[in-house]
């Protein structure tokens, strides 16, 4: 419980890591009652503030629904843009997915690839890829 309050805190002052645990601990009921709100608002603060793995996972629930009529693809492709832009590799998967489904144009998909491999290129360095691949970030 103290590590929930301390995560709460550290998300209140802009803690990106902090922001997907403290949406974890609600969505899980680590720590806390579970409460997929507040579990979302705490997503939604951590993408704001650029932290992209909170960006993919908003994309997932966006394109959740009991149907498939239910899932709000455009928003999701949205959330998965902005974090393959990033060469999260998670949303580049989604994105080559939904341009093979037709989902998204050919221009779309060659926008996010050309932007990712710039995102890479310019911060590639030999620690940062051996933290990535130990990660599984790419």
């Amino acid at each position: 419980m103290k590590a929930f309050e301390l995560y709460l805190r550290a998300a209140d002052l802009g803690s990106l890591r902090a922001c997907t645990n403290a949406s974890n601990a609600y969505e899980t009921g680590v720590g806390t009652e579970i409460d997929i709100d507040k579990a979302r608002f705490y997503l939604e603060k951590g993408a704001k503030l650029g932290q992209v793995k909170a960006r993919n996972k908003l994309g997932y629930l966006a394109a959740e629904g009991s149907t498939e009529a239910e899932a709000d693809w455009e928003l999701a492709f949205r959330h998965w843009k902005i974090s393959a832009r990033a060469a999260y590799q998670p949303s580049l998967v989604e994105i080559a997915e939904g341009y093979k489904r037709g989902m998204l144009s050919k221009e779309e998909y060659t926008e996010v690839l050309r932007a990712s491999q710039k995102t890479k290129s310019e911060s590639w360095s030999k620690d940062r890829e051996t933290a990535a691949r130990i990660h599984g970030w790419y």
